[in-house]
C-alpha cells in the first residue's frame, strides 16, 4: 500500500510525516505544492485539505490534513500478516 504526501521536503510539518514514514519502511510517493504559484489554494488540492495547507496524507479512501493526527493517529487497513504499523489515525494501519 503507498502512501501519496502532499507537501515540501522543507516544512517540518511534512518532514515530521516523512520521518514516521521512512522509521517504519512504508512505501510513499512526496507530491511537491508550488506554494508561490498557489497550487495549495487550487480547487483540486482544496478538496483534500479545505484550508489550503501542508501536510496531507493521503492512503486508500482516507485523507488526513492535520500533521499531529497524522503522527499520532493509528488506523487498521485490511491486511492481516503483516505485523509492521504505521501511525496514522485512530487505530494502528497494518501494512
Amino acid at each position: 500500500m503507498t502512501y501519496k504526501v502532499y507537501g515540501l521536503p522543507i516544512s517540518t510539518c511534512t518532514r515530521r510525516i516523512l520521518t514516521v514514514l521512512e522509521e517504519v519502511g512504508a512505501d510513499y510517493t512526496l507530491e511537491q505544492l508550488n506554494l508561490a504559484k498557489g497550487e495549495h489554494k487550487q480547487p483540486k488540492f482544496l478538496a483534500l485539505q479545505p484550508f489550503g495547507q501542508i501536510p496531507v496524507l493521503e492512503h486508500s479512501d482516507l485523507c488526513i490534513f492535520e500533521a499531529i493526527d497524522i503522527e499520532n493517529g493509528q488506523d487498521k487497513d485490511q491486511e492481516e500478516n503483516s505485523n509492521d504499523r504505521v501511525m496514522v489515525m485512530g487505530e494502528f494501519l497494518m501494512l
